[in-house]
C-alpha cells in the first residue's frame, strides 16, 4: 500500500504531467467510445428494423408445386428451417364469414398457421376450429378474441352445395402482418376445405355429400416457410431450389447488405482502435518513463532503506493505472454526453428507438484495454525503477 499512497501523492505532486496523461487518455479513447456507440446504435437499429418485419425471415416458392407430405417434413427437419406449414391449393383458400349474430359478409382469404407461427406470439397457439383474425377483418366485423365466426363455404356450378362452420376467434394479428381480411387456421383444417372444393364428403365437419374421402390423395400446392434467423434465410433459399428444381425468394440479399454494412464498420472501427492504441502506448511510455527517470533519486531512497527492486518496478505500474482510472473517469462523462448528443441528432433517423450508448460489454473491453495499455505502457518505467541502485545514481549525481 505504502507504492500506492506514494503512486497517488507523487500524482499529486507532478499534476501538470498527470493531467496531460490523462488528457490523453481521455482525448483518444472517449471519441473510440462515442464511435463504438454510434457503430452499435446504426447496426442495433437496422437489424431490429429487419427482425421486427414479420417477414424479413419469409421464403416464398413461384408457381404451383405438388409437395407430399413426407417433403413438408423433410423441409421442416433442416437446421435452416424455423417455421413450414403447407399451403393449399387457391381454390381452396377463401371462405365467407361473419361475425356470429352479425350482419356483415366478408370474403376471406384463408393462410395455414402451425405451431411457432411467425405472426404470433410465442403463447398463442391456433387449435382446429380456431383461427386468428387478420387486423383489417377484425375491425371491420368488430372482432375479439373468444368471438365465433359463421363461415360458409359452396361448391358446384350454382353453389347448391354449402358447408356451413362455426371457428372460434382465438386472436387477432398485430398490424401489418396479414393484409386484407384474412384468417389464419390449421392446415388439417384447410385440407379438409380444399377436399370439400374438390367434391369430396367431409363427414366429420357435416358433409356428407360426395366421393369417400379415402380416395383423395393429399398434395400441398406450396408451402409457406420461414427461415430460423437473419443467417439461415440465403441458405435456406438455395437449398430449397436445390433440393426441389423450383424457383424461391426472399429478401436474402436486404439482409446480407445490413449484416455486411455491420461487418464493414466493425472493421473500419477496428482499424481506428489500432491505432489510437499504437498512438496512446507510446505517448503513455515516454510519459511514464520520463517521470520515473525524474524520481530515480527518491527510488534509489527506497532502495538504500530496504525496498527490493521488485517492489520498486511495482511504483510506475501503480501511477500507470491510478492515471488510467482516473482518465477512464473523464472518458465515461464525455462519452456519455456524446451519446446523448448523437440521439438528438441521428436517432430521428433511424427505424426504432435508436441509443448510441457504448454496450456494457463494448465499455468494459474499453476500460480494460485501457488498463491493459497503461500497465503494458509503464514497462521501460518499471525497468528504469528496478535499477534505482542507491550506489549508481548517487554516484552520477556527484
Amino acid at each position: 500500500m505504502i507504492l500506492v499512497r506514494l503512486a497517488i501523492a507523487d500524482l499529486w505532486h507532478d499534476r501538470v504531467m498527470a493531467l496531460c496523461n490523462m488528457a490523453a487518455i481521455i482525448g483518444i479513447v472517449a471519441p473510440l467510445g462515442i464511435l463504438t456507440g454510434i457503430k452499435t446504435g446504426v447496426v442495433d437499429a437496422l437489424i431490429h428494423d429487419l427482425v421486427t418485419r414479420p417477414d424479413i425471415l419469409r421464403v416464398s416458392i413461384a408457381g404451383d408445386h405438388g409437395f407430399a407430405p413426407g417433403d413438408i417434413e423433410e423441409v421442416a427437419g433442416w437446421q435452416e428451417t424455423g417455421f413450414v406449414v403447407p399451403s393449399s391449393r387457391s381454390i381452396a383458400r377463401r371462405l365467407m364469414v361473419r361475425r356470429e349474430g352479425g350482419t356483415v359478409i366478408r370474403r376471406a382469404a384463408l393462410v395455414a398457421t402451425g405451431e411457432g407461427e411467425p405472426w404470433l406470439a410465442d403463447s398463442v397457439v391456433i387449435a382446429h376450429g380456431e383461427v386468428a383474425a387478420s387486423s383489417a377483418l377484425a375491425r371491420r366485423l368488430d372482432l375479439v378474441p373468444g368471438d365465433r365466426l359463421e363461415a360458409v363455404a359452396r361448391r358446384g356450378e350454382t353453389g347448391e352445395t354449402v358447408l356451413r362452420l362455426t371457428l372460434k376467434v382465438a386472436a387477432v394479428l398485430p398490424r401489418g402482418t396479414l393484409a386484407g381480411d384474412g384468417l389464419l387456421m390449421t392446415p388439417a383444417l384447410m385440407e379438409d376445405l380444399e377436399a370439400f372444393y374438390d367434391g369430396y364428403a367431409v363427414t366429420h365437419l357435416g358433409m356428407d355429400e360426395g366421393r369417400p374421402l379415402t380416395e383423395r390423395t393429399g398434395l400441398a400446392e406450396s408451402m409457406r416457410l420461414y427461415a430460423a434467423d437473419l443467417l439461415s434465410v440465403a441458405p435456406l433459399e438455395e437449398r430449397l431450389e436445390r433440393r426441389f428444381g423450383i424457383e424461391a425468394s426472399s429478401d436474402a440479399a436486404e439482409v446480407e447488405a445490413t449484416l455486411d454494412l455491420e461487418r464493414r464498420l466493425g472493421l473500419a472501427l477496428d482499424l481506428v482502435v489500432a491505432a489510437a492504441t499504437a498512438g496512446l502506448l507510446a505517448a503513455l511510455t515516454a510519459s511514464f518513463w520520463s517521470m520515473t527517470r525524474a524520481r530515480r533519486r527518491a527510488l534509489a531512497v527506497l532502495a538504500m532503506i530496504g525496498m527490493p527492486p521488485g517492489r520498486l518496478a511495482c511504483y510506475p505500474v501503480w501511477v500507470a493505472l491510478v492515471t488510467a482510472l482516473f482518465g477512464l473517469a473523464g472518458t465515461a462523462g464525455l462519452v456519455m454526453g456524446g451519446a446523448v448528443l448523437a440521439t438528438r441528432l441521428f436517432g430521428g433517423d433511424l427505424p426504432g428507438e435508436a441509443s448510441f450508448m457504448p454496450s456494457p460489454g463494448d465499455a468494459l473491453r474499453l476500460c480494460a484495454g485501457v488498463l491493459v495499455i497503461s500497465a503494458a505502457a509503464s514497462f521501460l518505467a518499471a525497468r528504469e525503477a528496478a535499477r534505482a541502485h542507491p550506489g549508481t545514481v548517487f554516484r552520477e549525481e556527484a
